[in-house]
């Protein structure tokens, strides 16, 4: 980790080739942290996870693969449930794609004429995600940037996907580059030894006074808005506060119940 940047190291290093008499690898990186909702990963403060205890279903494992490939290795690594929601998001949607593509490729196109005006413009835009994502790669591992250069291609497929022109060549040409940019992220595949995605993150009741601030706010706002009946803004509080891991439950009287994501149970360490 970035505790360990020079002398540390180093001096691992000098010591090992000494005693060996052989060289060590010539290349290494320091990765940031693991944080757990913005706090260090330890022991003493109890919020030690481990990837096996903590994630149940395959798709759970494989979102919190996308969540760390994803990041800027150098940078800490917060891990919260808004953050894996999001992560599960990304790896849903390259699944949807990838099953269209699937089915896309044994078909002919049912419109030539705009099948053919499609085609090259298609393949410019596969041509330039694959060169960002590349570049991002080659920019100190820049997962971040490359991760923009594949969502490209993922829009551009999206697009043709809902003209019905992703078939024949366009859907190999599609699912050619997806394999070859998944050989370096590895997300197309079977996590062994997990459950089958088939159950929902626990939650827990979680009363008002121990809530964040930040989180209270955003409730009374909520709250604010319904009162006005500004139905929109009070939806948007609402995903909001979905996307932070806060599901909030009305009640009779104007009350209201708040439960919050929590990971499943860790036993032991």
């Amino acid at each position: 980790g970035v505790d360990l940047v020079f002398p540390h190291h180093e001096n691992e290093r000098a010591q090992t080739e000494a005693t060996t008499g052989k060289p060590m690898c010539n290349c290494w990186i320091h990765n940031g942290f693991v944080n757990i909702n913005n706090e260090k990963m330890s022991k003493s403060l109890g919020n030690f996870l481990t990837l096996k205890q903590t994630f149940k279903s395959k798709k759970d494992v494989r979102a919190f693969r996308w969540l760390v490939i994803s990041s800027q290795y150098r940078s800490p690594l917060n891990f919260e449930p808004s953050s894996l929601n999001n992560a599960l998001k990304s790896v849903e949607r390259l699944d949807k794609l990838m099953k269209k593509v699937e089915e896309g490729v044994e078909k002919e196109p049912e419109d030539k004429s705009a099948y053919s005006a499609a085609q090259s413009k298609f393949e410019q835009a596969i041509k330039k995600g694959v060169e960002a994502f590349e570049a991002g790669m080659n920019d100190d591992l820049n997962a971040p940037r490359a991760v923009a250069g594949l969502f490209q291609i993922v829009k551009a497929g999206e697009q043709l996907a809902k003209k019905d022109l992703l078939v024949s060549e366009n859907a190999k040409l599609l699912q050619a580059t997806l394999q070859k940019l998944d050989s370096v992220l590895g997300i197309f595949y079977e996590p062994e030894g997990y459950e089958e995605d088939q159950k929902e993150p626990g939650e827990e009741i979680v009363p008002l006074e121990q809530l964040s601030p930040e989180i209270r706010e955003m409730i009374e706002e909520r709250q604010s808005a319904k009162a006005a009946k500004d139905w929109a803004q009070a939806d948007t509080l609402r995903d909001k506060l979905k996307d932070q891991g806060y599901t909030i439950v009305d009640q009779a009287k104007g009350e209201l119940q708040v439960k919050r994501m929590v990971a499943p149970q860790v036993d032991s360490i």
